[in-house]
Order: C-alpha cells, then sequence, then structure tokens
C-alpha cells in the first residue's frame, strides 16, 4: 500500500482550498439556505431556542464565534466549508492513492479527488433553461452549507461501516471513533444514516442468512447511537413543527421537472447516474464481488426512494428528502472510481493498452466533470444553483 506523506496532506488540503473558498465566499453571505441557517444560529444564540434536531452546523457557527467575536457568522460559514471539504478531500484522495498503483498514485490520486468533487449531473439537456441541478440528482452540491458538514461524517462512517462485515474484531479506539462519527453525522445532517441503515440492514440479514459472522460491536456502535438520535429528531419534528413525512409519489421531483412526464423524469434520473451506471454495467462481474460498491448502490437506491416517493408534510417542494440520494450518489461515484481503479490497474501501470471499456467509464464520468465545472462556475457568478 503506498504511503500518505505530508506533502500529500499540504498539497490536497491546498487543492480544497482552491474549490471551497470561492464558491463559499460567494454564496455565504446572501444565498438562501446560508442565510437561514445563520438566522437560526442567532434565534439559538438570542432565544435559546434549538434551531432543530440537527444543530451541529449552528454549534459550530456560534462556537467559533465565541472564540472569535471579530468574525461574522458569514465568514465562518465559509471557514467551515473550508474544513469540511479538506476533511472530504483527504479521504477520498487517501482512499484512491492506497488504491492506485505506484506509477500513478500522487498526480492521479489528486486529478480523481477533484474530478469526484466536481462532479454534477450530465444536464447538458436542459443548460438552455439555466437548470444544472433541480430535477437531478448531484453527488455534488453548493448551495446548502450543512451538506458540506454531512459529508465528511458520511464517507468516514461509510468506511466504518464497511469494517463490520469481514467479522474483523474492531478495537474500542474504532469502535469509540463509529460512535463519535456516527452522533456527528446525524446532528449535521441525518440524511446519510437513513439511507445507510436499512442498506445495512439488508446485508447483515443477508449475512445471517448464510451464517457469516459480523463485527456485532461495531455493529451496535454505529446503529444504537445513530437509532436513538433518528427517534428523538423525529419526536421533536413531530412536536415543535408537526411535521413528519407522507407517501407523495414523483410529486416532489416533478414540481422541480416542471413535468409529471415520467420519461422525462427517468432521462434526468439517467443523466444524474451516468458513470456509476456505467460502471456497473461494464465491470458487473467484478462489482458482483464488491461490498463497497454494492452497499453503496443499496444505500444510494434507499435515499433515491425516499426522494421520488416521500415528501416532508407541510414542506413537500422542499426536497429535504433529496439530501439522501446525493450522499448515497456521491459514495457511488466514489466507491464505482474505486473499482475502476482496481480492474484496470494494468492500464493504469503502463502495463497493457486501455480497453474500450475503460475508454467507455472514463468516457462517461468526463461528462460528470464537464457538468460539474459549468455547476461550480454558475454558482460562483450567480450566488444561485439554478
Amino acid at each position: 500500500m503506498n504511503k500518505l506523506s505530508s506533502l500529500h496532506v499540504l498539497t490536497v488540503c491546498l487543492l480544497m482550498l482552491l474549490l471551497a473558498l470561492p464558491v463559499s465566499i460567494r454564496l455565504a453571505p446572501e444565498s438562501y439556505d446560508y442565510v437561514q441557517h445563520q438566522l437560526f444560529a442567532l434565534v439559538w444564540a438570542s432565544e435559546g431556542t434549538l434551531p432543530g434536531p440537527h444543530f451541529l452546523y449552528q454549534a459550530l457557527l456560534l462556537g467559533v464565534q465565541a472564540l472569535l467575536p471579530v468574525a461574522n457568522l458569514p465568514t465562518i460559514a465559509v471557514a467551515i466549508n473550508a474544513v469540511a471539504l479538506i476533511s472530504t478531500g483527504l479521504l477520498v484522495f487517501g482512499l484512491l492513492y492506497a488504491a492506485l498503483p505506484r506509477s500513478q498514485s500522487a498526480i492521479g490520486a489528486l486529478a480523481l479527488t477533484v474530478v469526484l468533487l466536481l462532479a454534477a449531473p450530465a444536464s447538458f439537456p436542459s443548460w438552455h433553461s439555466g437548470v444544472y441541478y433541480l430535477s437531478y440528482i448531484s453527488p455534488n452540491s453548493y448551495h446548502n452549507p450543512t451538506i458540506w458538514l454531512m459529508k465528511p461524517f458520511a464517507l468516514g462512517l461509510y468506511l466504518l461501516v464497511l469494517r463490520i462485515e469481514p467479522a474483523r474484531r474492531s478495537s474500542w479506539r474504532i469502535i469509540l471513533l463509529a460512535i463519535l462519527v456516527a452522533i456527528g453525522g446525524v446532528l449535521a445532517k441525518p440524511n446519510f444514516i437513513i439511507a445507510v441503515i436499512p442498506a445495512l440492514g439488508l446485508v447483515t440479514l443477508v449475512n445471517l442468512v448464510q451464517r457469516r459472522p459480523l463485527d456485532w460491536l461495531l455493529l451496535l456502535a454505529i446503529a444504537v447511537p445513530s437509532g436513538l438520535i433518528l427517534a428523538w429528531q423525529l419526536f421533536f419534528y413531530q412536536g415543535e413543527y408537526d411535521s413528519g413525512f407522507v407517501l407523495a409519489p414523483l410529486e416532489m421531483m416533478a414540481y422541480w421537472t416542471g413535468s409529471s412526464n415520467p420519461v422525462m423524469l427517468l432521462l434526468r434520473f439517467g443523466l444524474s447516474i451516468g458513470f456509476p451506471l456505467a460502471v456497473l454495467i461494464l465491470y458487473w462481474p467484478a462489482l458482483r464481488q464488491d461490498r463497497g460498491v454494492i452497499l453503496a448502490w443499496l444505500t444510494f437506491a434507499t435515499g433515491a426512494l425516499y426522494t421520488y416517493l416521500l415528501a416532508e408534510t407541510g414542506y413537500v417542494n422542499d426536497g429535504n428528502f433529496g439530501w439522501s440520494a446525493e450522499i448515497g450518489l456521491f459514495l457511488l461515484f466514489v466507491m464505482s472510481a474505486l473499482l475502476v481503479i482496481r480492474q484496470e490497474r494494468a492500464v493504469l501501470d503502463g502495463q497493457k493498452r486501455p480497453g474500450w471499456r475503460f475508454w467507455l467509464a472514463s468516457g462517461a464520468l468526463s461528462l460528470h466533470l464537464i457538468s460539474g465545472i459549468v455547476f461550480y462556475f454558475n454558482n460562483l457568478s450567480t450566488g444561485q444553483y439554478t
């Protein structure tokens, strides 16, 4: 396995800052979601009213301001985004760097990390109407600060979840880390947990039927604190906001698409998942044996079902269940990229020529990258996501 150096870490940090700072500086002072979350923090500070059941972001805003009174909330929001993206970037880079052959490990991992953190739906058909995001599912977005904060927790917890199945006995440090990351992730934004827990439950059931051993202590360290906090969050919403969820098939996505035509909805769904879908088809025999990709597909599928079938009562068109599909898709992009690397290691090491599967998968990812660059600069220039 390739070992990370301090130079690698520093380079990733600088690249992530270059990605995070321009768009965060543009959005934090005036974009609706940022302003709302800053207002929630101010109300919490002045009235002592908890802003909501996932309050980690507001706690960070107020905590940093207490330490640095000269810093205003938009500036702190920019800093939180930067730290969150650096954390996510380091995790992604570490996975890619370990998987790539030594000859390509540093430059290749850096480049692919940037690609995966810029990727967006291949939204070419709707560019003429200024739609780059709404009605699609995007692995990356910029307008909501809590999705930035959730992403490193989600990826970190996902990697811990993958340790459950081989039945290795986790140390107390890993158990404690799992508890902390699970709690942090749910309090940042619960969308990842509500998607991964059903997927993990299905995997656990399959392992039980097949009598495969599991790391039960690690499983409980993730599931128990997450489940308890989720139960409290649901109780909070029902009590404070008289809110819950309802079955509303296609209603939210049809609203944002501007059409209930199932062909249009299916097309935009397909354009959102082009790269992982290509990997699924092109590398199916290998994918069937890859736990990381299988669980990522199950997590994304759960999030997509929430997105297309459910809505919050009173907030039907807000699309808050969509965050589950988005974080699931981000993980699916990362896991699919790792699968291609493992399958094409000889190609990446220069030992043989790239085959048609490699070029098709690379082409699919390139379309997401082109759209992601356009989407990024649209956010940067307009301060809006559409």
